[in-house]
């Protein structure tokens, strides 16, 4: 379940992710979200 719903929101990170922004913050997304569902990954990123 946590896989697919990572896999889905994926989507939006990839479309806003840059270059410049840092690897492990992107990683970090990650890390936190499955504990922090109420906290959309792309918000995040933004």
């Amino acid at each position: 379940m946590v896989a697919d719903a990572i896999a889905v929101s994926a989507a939006p990170i990839a479309a806003t992710w840059t270059p410049e922004l840092p690897v492990m913050d992107t990683y970090h997304v990650y890390a936190w979200w499955p504990s922090e569902p109420g906290h959309h990954p792309a918000a995040s990123a933004a």
